[in-house]
């Protein structure tokens, strides 16, 4: 197939996908999620859609509780985020996902690894390094 025809079918399978995932129906969304993958494997210049279809397979295969399908799609997503743009807050979003997927699944020192990453990446405000919580209005007692 060629790859504009490819991508062209990637984009329109991934939009049924978010469609069924958006009505709650994770199986027909995980099927089109992953026809999309499959398409947009073969399209060029596709890195945020092939990761926002993994993203959706992702969320289906731990709604439906195949953790470990999640894991592999979420580290796919992941590996295509950080090569189309990798200091983009999506791809440390991604990160935060998979490191709570694996804490899920019971791997709490790979999670920590994970979720430690992901925090590297967070950059802070310009002034002296801090969150500024002085900025934030005082709890009222």
């Amino acid at each position: 197939m060629h790859p504009t025809i490819a991508s062209r079918w990637g984009r329109y399978r991934q939009r049924l996908a978010a469609g069924h995932a958006a009505l709650g129906r994770p199986e027909d969304a995980l099927r089109h999620a992953t026809a999309a993958v499959r398409h947009l494997q073969h399209g060029t210049d596709v890195s945020t859609e092939l990761a926002a279809s993994y993203e959706i397979v992702a969320n289906c295969r731990q709604e439906l509780g195949q953790l470990e399908g999640a894991a592999a799609a979420r580290r796919s997503a992941i590996g295509h985020l950080e090569r189309a743009a990798p200091d983009a807050t999506a791809s440390t979003l991604a990160l935060v996902k998979l490191g709570d997927l694996v804490r899920l699944q019971g791997h709490f020192e790979e999670a920590e690894l994970i979720l430690t990453r992901a925090l590297r990446r967070v950059t802070f405000p310009p002034f002296g390094g801090r969150l500024g919580y002085a900025a934030m209005p005082s709890p009222r007692r």
